[in-house]
């Protein structure tokens, strides 16, 4: 019996640094952003009680949508790539309509960008832009960051399409075209640090470096785990053991 209570007794501070951890981690996460939105801005009522060029206040909030529209999107590929260990660590409880929802948020979000943006500088110029929906790389540096971000939001629209065929079907092929999310978040991730002015300020620089960073490893651990372990992870086609068994 006193072993049983000295056992549940040290379960308390790990439960509690693991809480600190991932509360900590996620409550800086979702802060840095938006300090460094409201730091290159400034004054926020200026542009309501002022006069500002056309398309400024949309413009401004294409800029937070984007931020957190990789934000959204490096979570939820975490989450995806990690399996049980990404549910918990967004404390999803392995509810598959968690990664869902989250999709959707993150779609929501892009979309919202792109509207934001092409209206704004539709306002300002006097009439629809709708060369900023067209993909230029050959041109400018700044229309090429742009088309870059532009085909990663196409890449996951498509993604997200098939992620929703997926559960009404079996085959495995879904699961392949489905992760044209990993594609998808680079694009995005390069367009946003290289053209975002919100990546050059404070802490948000080492953010983006440890999104990138984690992402890499997860994907490696993810390929890592399909070739000892089998499709059951990795999503091919002939499992290497039975995916019933534990830990497959």
């Amino acid at each position: 019996m006193p072993d049983k209570r000295y056992k549940e007794f040290m379960k308390v501070p790990s439960n509690v640094a693991r809480w600190v951890r991932r509360e900590l981690l996620l409550t800086v996460v979702f802060l840095l952003p938006g300090l460094a939105f409201l730091q290159t801005t400034g004054d926020i009522g200026i542009y309501f009680r002022h006069r500002v060029p056309d398309g400024q206040i949309l413009y401004l909030g294409a800029k937070l949508c984007g931020l957190y529209a990789v934000i959204f999107l490096w979570l939820q590929l975490l989450q995806g790539l990690l399996h049980a260990s990404g549910y918990r660590f967004l404390n999803s409880n392995g509810n598959p309509g968690f990664h869902r929802n989250l999709g959707l948020l993150v779609v929501f979000l892009f979309l919202t960008h792109i509207a934001l943006f092409v209206s704004a500088v539709s306002l300002r110029s006097g009439h629809f832009v709708y060369q900023l929906l067209l993909p230029r790389f050959f041109g400018a540096y700044y229309p090429s960051i742009l088309s870059m971000g532009l085909i990663g939001a196409w890449l996951l629209l498509i993604a997200a399409a098939i992620g929703a065929m997926r559960r009404r079907s079996k085959r495995n092929g879904w699961v392949w075209v489905h992760r044209l999310t990993w594609g998808a978040f680079f694009l995005v991730y390069f367009h946003s640090y290289l053209i975002g002015s919100e990546t050059r300020v404070g802490l948000v620089p080492w953010l983006f470096y440890f999104m990138f960073g984690t992402t890499v490893m997860a994907m490696g651990l993810r390929i890592w785990k399909g070739a000892v372990v089998g499709s059951c992870l990795f999503g091919g086609a002939r499992p290497v053991r039975d995916c019933s068994k534990k830990g497959a």
